[in-house]
């Protein structure tokens, strides 16, 4: 822009504009006179010449239409127009312009609103204000916090998710199983103000968390926990839940030591029923009828959506205090909130005393970290679903350590969100997180003039509400659902973290369960990613291979190139013989992973004896994944897929080996076959896999040295080129022309070199 004149220039243009990239067109020349900026683009993309005079707002439309220039062609300089600090300053404009609406969603969406998301919005803040204050005064008791930061989590926390957050129905603020956390973590602190104190500087941890794991881009970490992990904790939370409210509930005053476990509380509990208070126990029993009732009737009736809306917990508040107040109940044994005054806290960083108590706050840190952000996770992606946008884990995240950096500040202990909320929302028509803003703008309320008249309420009241919380999740359709797919492994990880966090604590109940998550994730990642397409079956010791005569029918599609797509039947007919227990089964498994054995027709033949027979030949049923591996005696069929590397073929030898004496992968080691292997040949099928590391080849290598001292061919099938480069790099003994391009390719070269013999069947087995 330092020039008087604009020279001549060449240019290309995006891809998605017209070719410019021709070097014959009519080159940009300047001229003085005057001319539109759009014009004059739109003469550039015709290939004539246009007439140009303002060069800075020319070049404010080339950017917009995204005409670059390639090379000068004239007086090329340092200050050239297109090199200048003026272009490079609006490409780092436009680049921050859409980062930032990126990671503060504010941007992007805000310009967008619409008077119909404005209602929705409204109409699903009001619900949640409904919802949110009694939770927040009551929650806070969970926490060993005064009722005030129960709202003072439902202020500043909600605001900045609004700003920062994506989800569109999601439910920011107080949380039962969170609050249940933060109160075990500051149990130990000794006074109301270092109970304060703790739980500040733990939101404040729990928020740079989630910052440094989001800027890691670190949010596929909710996939690390299975749903057994998670389902076994909030089990175990509901219970401690439902036996910590039964006290004020009923107005039992008995003191059990802090450290006691669940069990514990619940059995001095039970011993000191006899000192239930009568006034007090009415509100409580009452209150928790009332709120039980209405969620019956909601679930009774689903589609309801006056009864969907219903207040529930607004109302209990309202009667309860008022009830309590025209009363004195306070002056009748009944303990009540005690909130005097409200305001606002006065914003200032959490203090943190010395290290000892950071250090004693990571493991609840990280507790509270996992089952915030895992259980918010799966929430925000359900409405994503629902709704049909996306999300981003790590832009979550980030939001997130927003949310509890700054909420620590105001007042606020560690905060996520809370999943029956969010349906409300959902189900209120919530369509933007300006939601969460109008909810704030009713907790700003709330805390600066109608905090006072929760002074009467009931505490057996804010007892009811968590215990309704509590028992909704308690639900037992995870249980139903692993034992109807006889998952046992998954079943015995949740109940493990369902009894460790009900008697030894929160903690770790996670921690452990945790662990064992992370051991099967090591596990599975550990097994070579392989097929069995075909293998030897072996007769066992104990068992027999004659029996009742019976009739089985296999669906075997032909899925060779040219095979038509057409199902071989193989059928064997009533009054011939079984297969031999030496003969080639197809069948299909992955390794480490449960048999799926499925038998397309097996009729009943002759009662228990039949039944035995099909049960001892089961092995013989099961669906083939290609045509080439139909029953071939003496060859061993394995696919592999995708890359081989160290961490996977640790424990290769040993399965194959497995899979020659014993047929597969399931069966106990202690069943010895009566016969022994009588493997000649071993087709690998390498198609699906596409990197080999050297110590996956060095393995290899030593497999194929194996085979080649016993006698044994060694087919590869379908090798990639740099597989095959790490095969000669790694000294696998393969020979040059035992490489093929299919199984079909492998099995004829075997049989025409007469490597293997096929044992011919007599008529009446065949």
């Amino acid at each position: 822009h330092t020039h008087t004149h604009i020279h001549t220039f060449t240019f290309i243009c995006h891809p998605h504009t017209q070719n410019m990239g021709d070097s014959n067109r009519t080159p940009l020349l300047s001229s003085p006179a005057a001319s539109d900026p759009a014009s004059v683009v739109s003469e550039l993309l015709e290939g004539t010449k246009p007439k140009l005079s303002d060069s800075t707002r020319l070049e404010e439309e080339l950017w917009k239409y995204e005409v670059l220039p390639l090379s000068s062609t004239s007086l090329p300089s340092e200050s050239d127009v297109w090199h200048g600090s003026a272009t490079r300053t609006i490409r780092l404009a436009n680049m921050v312009a859409k980062r930032a609406t990126y990671y503060i969603p504010v941007l992007y969406w805000l310009p967008r609103y619409s008077l119909e998301d404005l209602k929705g919005d409204l109409l699903a803040a009001l619900a949640l204000s409904f919802l949110i204050i009694p939770q927040g005064l009551s929650y806070a008791s969970m926490a060993q916090l005064p009722a005030r930061f129960g709202l003072y989590t439902a202020f500043v926390p909600l605001l900045m998710y609004s700003i920062m957050g994506s989800s569109r129905q999601l439910s920011i603020g107080p949380e039962a199983v969170v609050a249940l956390m933060v109160g075990a973590a500051v149990a130990d602190e000794d006074t109301e103000e270092d109970k304060i104190s703790t739980a500040l500087v733990l939101g404040f941890m729990v928020g740079l968390m989630c910052l440094l794991m989001g800027v890691c881009r670190l949010g596929f970490f909710d996939g690390v926990f299975s749903r057994s992990l998670l389902e076994g904790f909030v089990l175990g939370s509901a219970f401690l839940i439902v036996v910590e409210q039964l006290r004020p509930l009923l107005g039992v005053t008995t003191k059990v030591d802090d450290d006691a476990s669940t069990v514990t509380r619940l059995v001095s509990l039970l011993k000191n029923l006899d000192e239930t208070h009568g006034n007090t126990a009415a509100f409580g029993v009452t209150s928790l009828a009332f709120l039980l009732g209405i969620l019956w009737l909601q679930k009774r009736f689903p589609d309801n959506t006056p009864l969907k809306m219903f207040p529930s917990v607004l109302v209990v508040v309202i009667l309860g205090t008022a009830i309590s107040y025209a009363s004195n109940a306070d002056q009748h044994g009944v303990v009540i909130l005690g909130v005097d005054t409200g305001g606002y806290f006065t914003p200032s960083f959490p203090q943190i005393h010395d290290w000892d108590q950071l250090q004693s706050l990571v493991g609840n840190m990280v507790v509270i970290f996992i089952v915030g952000f895992v259980e918010a996770s799966a929430a925000s992606k359900h409405f994503a679903n629902m709704g049909n946008y996306t999300l981003s884990a790590n832009r979550e995240l980030t939001a997130f350590g927003v949310v509890n950096v700054i909420g620590s500040c105001f007042g606020a202990y560690p905060v996520f969100s809370s999943y029956p909320r969010s349906n409300i929302a959902a189900a209120a028509g919530a369509r933007t997180p300006m939601t969460q803003f109008f909810v704030f703008c009713a907790v700003t309320i709330t805390i600066g003039a109608l905090v006072p008249y929760f002074h009467y309420l009931p505490r057996a009241i804010t007892a009811s509400i968590v215990l309704k919380a509590g028992l909704s999740l308690a639900h037992s359709e995870q249980l139903r659902y692993m034992w109807k797919l006889r998952a046992y492994r998954e079943l015995a990880l949740l109940l493990t973290t369902f009894l460790l966090t009900v008697t030894v604590g929160v903690a770790v109940g996670v921690l452990v369960g945790l662990a064992i998550s992370l051991g099967l994730i090591v596990k599975e990642s550990t097994l070579p990613k392989m097929t069995i397409l075909g293998v030897k079956q072996l007769a066992f010791a104990g068992s027999s291979a004659s029996g009742p005569e019976y009739e089985a029918t296999l669906d075997v599609t032909d899925h060779t190139p040219g095979g038509g797509g057409e199902a071989a039947d193989l059928t064997q007919t009533e009054g011939k013989a079984a297969p031999p227990r030496g003969s080639v089964m197809p069948l299909a498994r992955r390794a480490g992973s449960r048999l799926q054995r499925n038998t397309s027709v097996l009729r009943k033949k002759r009662g228990r004896a039949a039944r035995r027979q099909r049960s001892d030949h089961a092995n013989a049923h099961y669906t083939a994944l290609n045509a080439d591996c139909d029953s071939v005696d003496g060859i061993l069929l394995i696919k592999f897929d995708g890359g081989l590397n160290f961490a996977n073929t640790g424990q290769l030898r040993d399965m194959l080996r497995r899979v020659e004496i014993l047929g597969d992968l399931e069966t106990h080691p202690s069943l010895a076959p009566q016969l022994p292997p009588q493997i000649q040949a071993v087709i690998f099928d390498f198609s699906g896999t596409f990197a080999v590391d050297p110590s996956a080849g060095q393995v290899l290598m030593e497999i194929s040295k194996d085979y080649h001292r016993r006698g044994v061919y060694l087919c590869c099938v379908g090798v990639q080129q740099q597989v095959a480069r790490m095969f000669e790099r790694c000294d696998v003994q393969v020979s040059p022309n035992s490489f093929f391009d299919s199984i079909a390719d492998a099995r004829a070269f075997i049989e025409k070199e007469s490597l293997l013999l096929l044992a011919e069947l007599d008529s009446e087995t065949v």
